[in-house]
């Protein structure tokens, strides 16, 4: 699912966007036994446990979650207007995309890479993967400044990427802390 407010699913399906982090939990249990993820430098086990509870895994194809209302042109394109019309009248889901079913979904992605690291670990090229994007204007001066839909202007792509994650739900309290976050890597199948 990505933010439609700040036209990320537009990024992902215009192909824009091929990265996307998503928080790890505060805990984690080996063992039997709860930790608490640091800022500690952490052991090669723990950040392949880490790996390893990812939701999602390299090569799994995932559907893009949209609300059946923006995809009512390409419903109606596959001669499908029924499914439309019980959409609109029982379905919260026809305005609502965290209620669809993935299996309706008609755009997917292929996870190509998954690593875990810290958020504020994010570098220049992987801010534009997430869909930070250079000014144009600024191409044609000394100082190249990024943004995103919606954005003001920022002179470091991670300032940028750092505003974007605040607005689009995460907490400044988890950038604060230079919490883990799941970077996976992606393309778009269809």
């Amino acid at each position: 699912m990505f933010n439609d407010k700040y036209r990320l699913t537009e990024a992902v399906l215009e192909g824009r966007k091929t990265m996307t982090r998503r928080m790890v939990p505060e805990r984690v249990i080996i063992d039997g036994k709860i930790y608490a993820l640091g800022k500690s430098d952490p052991s090669k086990s723990l950040r392949e446990y880490i790996l390893y509870k990812s939701p999602y895994k390299v090569g799994e194809i995932v559907a893009i979650s949209q609300s059946y209302e923006q995809l009512e042109d390409e419903i109606e394109r596959q001669g499908l207007p029924l499914l439309l019309k019980e959409a609109k009248k029982v379905c919260a889901a026809y305005k609502n995309k965290m209620y669809v079913k993935a299996e309706d979904m008609p755009h997917h992605i292929k996870i190509n890479s998954v690593k875990a690291e810290f958020i504020q670990d994010i570098s220049t090229a992987d801010c534009l993967k997430e869909g930070i994007l250079l000014d144009k204007h600024s191409l044609r001066t000394p100082k190249i400044m990024y943004t995103y839909i919606g954005g003001r202007l920022f002179e470091k792509a991670q300032w940028a990427f750092h505003s974007l994650f605040i607005k689009t739900g995460c907490k400044q309290a988890q950038w604060d802390r230079n919490e883990w976050v799941y970077a996976y890597e992606f393309e778009l199948v269809d």
